[in-house]
């Protein structure tokens, strides 16, 4: 499921892939989660804990970003 994508064009965009900003969910097995898109693109996906949270934030080959959306008692732990 996603929202956003598709082409961009118009003008100042005739040249070069331009893609709209795309908030997409994947099942938490998928290589979506593990790689570096280079695009305005994000996944969304509920965990059952922090703990679950920063094991998948952290489980991957690469030092990606990752963003924290919760209790904000749990963020100051």
């Amino acid at each position: 499921m996603h929202a956003g994508a598709g082409d961009l064009d118009g003008p100042g965009r005739e040249r070069g892939y331009f893609v709209a900003p795309t908030v997409g969910t994947a099942p938490h097995d998928s290589d979506l989660w593990r790689v570096e898109h280079f695009l305005p693109f994000v996944l969304v996906g509920a965990v059952d804990s922090l703990e679950e949270a920063l094991a998948r934030a952290n489980d991957t080959d690469y030092g990606l970003t990752a963003g924290f959306y919760g209790d904000p008692q749990e963020a100051e732990a």
